[in-house]
């Protein structure tokens, strides 16, 4: 059974290091990847939410020049090749799981490189909090939530390509149309719908579900 590890907030993750390493699933907690500019600029890429798995193989999800980090506390667990969904290449409904998995990542990055290109801060900012939704709960995501979102605004604007004050007064301006509230490092979203249209999307819920196939037992 891999040994859990546990990562501080702001603490950076080995992305490496090991030959059998092929990625964690994150057991609690949030984790983000991100890049480094030479100057200090930072680009936060993709954040990975409880029950999510990270790839680290070059060519994966962490790929060289990307940095792994815990947003929050977190406890990962290491997986080798062969714990990964349909790792045995023998279990066509797990393959299908992970095919599935990887599939919703690809999607997630796909929208994120049109909301930095064309979206405009309210439309992106509300594509990444439907994002979430969709995510964390996607039985009931469509009916309303109350959503953790244990980020910064100065994390939010690295990962939407914002200004810290371009940030602030977006969400302000969502809250003051009443799309959402927000306080103790959660936001309550009053009706993802109307999100989706204000975020421009079109949001195919199938790729947000986290079925049984795509989960790593450990």
């Amino acid at each position: 059974m891999p040994v859990e590890r546990q990562y501080c907030a702001g603490q950076d993750i080995p992305a490496g290091g090991a030959n059998t390493l092929a990625g964690y699933k994150i057991k609690t907690g949030w984790v983000a990847t991100y890049s480094m500019l030479e100057d200090g600029r930072r680009q936060l890429i993709y954040l990975y939410v409880p029950g999510d798995i990270v790839l680290v193989h070059a060519g994966a999800s962490v790929e060289e020049g990307h940095r792994l980090t815990a947003i929050t506390n977190a406890i990962v667990v290491p997986l080798t090749a062969d714990a990964l969904p349909g790792g045995n290449c023998l279990d066509s409904e797990a393959l299908g799981g992970w095919v599935q998995f990887l599939m919703r990542e690809r999607s997630i990055l796909s929208e994120r490189i049109v909301s930095l290109g064309r979206r405009t801060a309210y439309e992106r900012t509300a594509h990444l909090l439907v994002e979430l939704c969709a995510r964390l709960d996607p039985e009931n995501w469509e009916f309303g939530s109350h959503t953790e979102l244990p980020v910064t605004q100065e994390m939010l604007a690295d990962l939407l390509g914002l200004s810290l004050v371009h940030v602030n007064r977006t969400l302000r301006r969502l809250r003051k149309d009443g799309h959402v509230a927000t306080g103790n490092r959660c936001v309550v979203v009053h009706s993802p719908i109307d999100l989706v249209e204000l975020g421009a999307m079109e949001l195919d819920p199938a790729l947000y579900s986290r079925r049984k196939s795509a989960q790593v037992a450990h």
